[in-house]
């Protein structure tokens, strides 16, 4: 049995920050709070999205899957947050910068399931059915259904 990685109070739904940095500065304090993170988590996560930028231009709006090394990661998760404004976004393999809507910030203890789970999302966000649910759901519940049934965790 796979360890429980979606939890409801890490779903933030319509959230209100414009760029990558507002985004982890308001994680940050959310996951250290919760027990999720240790407390260099904030500084290693921004490094590693300057050097490998996360958005992909997926349609119908972008989406970006952030994540840091395992040191920093007190225990696993995924949070989903769907923001209230696009925000700017550096794009995947890129120099570009995109606008992103959904954001799925990644924390792995284990390299294994990491790559095994990253390749189970990328395949959801190439379904327009799934990223347009993601935009439309109403409460932090429906989205943990949405995101447990989807990915069959």
């Amino acid at each position: 049995m796979r360890e429980q990685m979606f939890y409801k109070d890490l779903i933030l739904l319509d959230l209100d920050v414009r760029n990558a940095d507002a985004f982890f500065e308001t994680m940050n304090g959310i996951l250290l709070q919760k027990g999720f993170v240790n407390e260099g988590f904030l500084k290693a996560i921004k490094q590693r999205e300057a050097k490998y930028p996360t958005a992909l231009p997926t349609q119908p709006y972008g989406i970006a899957i952030p994540h840091t090394d395992p040191e920093f990661i007190e225990q696993p998760f995924i949070a989903v947050a769907r923001l209230k404004h696009s925000a700017v976004w550096k794009l995947m393999a890129s120099e570009d910068e995109g606008e992103v809507k959904v954001v799925f910030l990644l924390g792995f203890k284990h390299d294994d399931y990491h790559v095994q789970l990253l390749q189970k999302l990328m395949d959801l966000f190439m379904k327009d059915d799934f990223s347009n649910d993601l935009l439309y759901v109403e409460t932090q519940e429906d989205c943990l259904h949405l995101v447990e049934s989807k990915m069959a965790i």
